[in-house]
């Protein structure tokens, strides 16, 4: 019996920090699913930061594209209020070049990074909420993730 796979799991147990994985292609369901989510994480009305892992992601169809260039268009200002930074995490060259291109014909309303490594992104997510004053959620995300040494008991 197989596991089944699902395009989308976003992880916001570090809010606000929010970590999305997309995995393999997605139905058209599936697709829109993904953006009711996003929309509902925008819709929390509260600053946080994404990393996006594109590691392990499909082709996205046209319809796709279009229908996320249209959420992109309905949402540009609640991201511009909400979304402090976004790290993409794509090992193929190939995947930051088309990002590359995208962003220069549509830059993001937030700072971006698009990083080799999921460690290179989250550092550089949790910098963006230092970077805004949010550093103590920084430094919890720190202490949750190991990214910090403990001091030791003496």
């Amino acid at each position: 019996m197989s596991a089944s796979r699902c395009f989308s799991s976003v992880d916001d147990s570090y809010w606000p920090l929010l970590i999305n994985r997309l995995e393999g292609e997605a139905s058209n369901q599936e697709f829109d699913a993904y953006l009711a989510q996003s929309t509902r994480f925008l819709g929390r009305g509260q600053p946080h930061v994404l990393v996006v892992d594109l590691s392990r992601v499909g082709n996205l169809p046209s319809e796709q594209r279009q229908r996320l260039a249209e959420w992109l268009r309905q949402n540009e200002e609640p991201m511009q209020r909400m979304v402090l930074g976004a790290a993409y995490i794509c090992p193929s060259a190939l995947i930051r070049l088309g990002l590359s291109i995208i962003f220069h014909l549509k830059r993001p309303p937030f700072p971006y990074l698009l990083a080799a490594r999921e460690g290179q992104a989250i550092t550089w997510a949790l910098s963006q909420l230092e970077a805004v004053g949010l550093r103590e959620p920084a430094m919890r995300i720190r202490h949750e993730l190991g990214l910090v040494s403990q001091p030791r008991a003496g």
